[in-house]
């Protein structure tokens, strides 16, 4: 096992490069409230995630359309379409003490799809056959 280092925030041990899952976890559960997806199931999935995340690849974020640019169709399927887009903060990868922010990689294109009917199509079965 590998020794990433003691959290300045906490003093345990990080479980990755620069990331402390007991500091991260409350960080991410103190913003719970400033976002939804509009549907509960997505929004647990994601908290989870979040709560439980020993590393920045384990995260998974609600991320506003306005973040996005570049967003053309690519295809269309059964239950919707997809799109390319770019998304303009990237994704998190580590949490700035001094500063009390999230580091974010920068811009990178990403694979989008929207779902048809409002999610009518998303339920715990589908989204648990699409993350295991």
């Amino acid at each position: 096992m590998a020794f990433y280092g003691i959290c300045p925030e906490c003093n345990q041990v990080f479980t990755d490069y620069g990331w402390c899952k007991q500091c991260n976890s409350k960080h991410f559960q103190n913003d719970f409230d400033k976002w939804t997806s509009g549907n509960n199931t997505i929004d647990k999935l994601i908290q989870d995630a979040q709560i439980n995340a020993t590393n920045e690849w384990e995260v998974l974020e609600w991320i506003p359309y306005d973040r996005f640019n570049d967003i053309k169709e690519t295809a269309k399927g059964g239950f919707g379409a997809i799109y390319k887009a770019k998304w303009i903060d990237g994704p998190i990868f580590m949490r700035i003490i001094k500063t009390q922010q999230w580091h974010r990689c920068g811009q990178i294109n990403v694979a989008l799809k929207k779902f048809d009917n409002n999610f009518a199509c998303l339920n715990e079965d589908y989204l648990n056959e699409q993350f295991t």
